[in-house]
């Protein structure tokens, strides 16, 4: 049940009996879902107390972030208790609105060991902090989650010059981030894959990269066909080598050319820390035909989105460029081994030709 109450003139009283700040009806009223939310929210039982008792500091600050489009949160007091705005709310997605009013060491428990610090330094130490492409861990769709942030966390100030609460404005970049690191890995795979080389070399070459990429590639595999048909282990990163043979999941994908999500269980026999359970299976080919198998381990920190499986798809389409590379030139190196052999054998009949003529007119002369 709702503690306010709207009277004639517009204004709202509270369970205490007073009557809410102009400064914050106006705010509460101006500022969205967030803004209702925090007017018909029940405060009778928090420490913090009804709106009518809340300090001038608070109100207008919570004023301010009620009115910014940007993402904006604020921790007020000495157990740093939560307020946020509509912008802001995609970031703690699940959190809400449970984490409203709350103590935030309650609710960023999977990344207070960050951010505790950094806001207790600005409300006792007065210091504003500013990061860019700061890393947190999250837990805002049931899992704890890889993500990055501009940030800005500054003081804020009483009338008597006291500091009350910080105030934080974010903007999420875990899209760029991402987006810039998988490029690399991207670069890396095209510069660094032998032109031509031998499926060994591939292979070694391959899973050397992807070993660096480890938070988008936690672990890969690399099997190619051998000169007999035969899929062999020619790669792998982030995990033992397998000691059994393909399974028939992968054997099914090398034939028909069509990628799968299998558990990382099967391939493994176990999951590493920093995969999740699921790997995707994508088809290498060259010149046309299916040369083998790339196998891909899903981090365990990060969604598995259209954007990530594209990256899977990439990375699998560098190493079939360099099998197709390899390929061709192993195919040329016999085509032209074969002329050569046939060049000779040319020669060498032309020559058994002319010594069976010369034999027969020296003796005619």
């Amino acid at each position: 049940m709702s503690s306010a109450q709207g009277g004639a003139d517009g204004s709202h009283r509270f369970a205490a009996g007073g009557e809410i700040p102009p400064l914050l009806a106006a705010a509460f009223a101006g500022g969205g879902e967030m803004g209702a939310l925090l007017r018909d929210h029940d405060w009778s039982a928090s420490p913090l107390g009804t709106p009518d008792h809340w300090p001038a500091a608070l109100g207008n600050a919570i004023s301010t972030m009620l009115a910014s489009k940007a993402q904006i949160a604020m921790f007020w007091g000495e157990d740093l208790r939560a307020f946020y705005n509509d912008a802001y709310r995609p970031t703690i997605g699940d959190k809400h609105p449970a984490v409203l009013g709350q103590p935030a060491e309650e609710h960023w428990a999977e990344t207070w060991d960050v951010l505790g610090p950094v806001l207790a330094g600005v409300l006792r130490g007065g210091e504003a902090y500013q990061g860019r492409d700061h890393h947190f861990l999250l837990d805002r769709h049931g899992f704890v989650e890889d993500v990055y942030f501009d940030v800005s966390y500054d003081p804020i100030r009483g009338a008597d010059g006291s500091i009350n609460g910080v105030i934080c404005i974010c903007s999420e970049t875990t899209g760029r981030v991402l987006g810039e690191r998988r490029l690399r890995a991207l670069a890396e795979l095209g510069s660094e894959l032998p032109d031509p080389g031998g499926s060994a070399e591939l292979g070694r070459v391959a899973a050397g990269v992807l070993d660096r990429h480890r938070p988008d590639v936690p672990f890969g595999l690399l099997y190619l066909r051998d000169t007999d048909g035969h899929l062999r282990l020619t790669g792998v990163s982030g995990a033992e080598p397998v000691a059994v043979g393909p399974s028939a999941r992968l054997v099914e994908v090398a034939a028909t050319g069509a990628g799968d999500v299998v558990a990382t269980v099967d391939l493994l026999g176990h999951v590493p820390a920093d995969a999740a359970d699921e790997a995707v299976l994508l088809p290498i080919s060259a010149t046309n035909e299916l040369a083998g198998v790339l196998v891909l381990g899903v981090a365990r920190r990060l969604p598995f989105t259209g954007a990530y499986r594209t990256f899977f798809e990439l990375v699998a389409a560098q190493v079939s460029r360099a099998v197709g590379k390899q390929r061709a030139y192993e195919q040329e190196q016999t085509r032209a081994a074969e002329l050569a052999a046939l060049d000779l054998a040319k020669t060498n009949f032309f020559a058994n030709v002319s010594h069976e003529f010369r034999t027969p007119l020296t003796l005619v002369l």
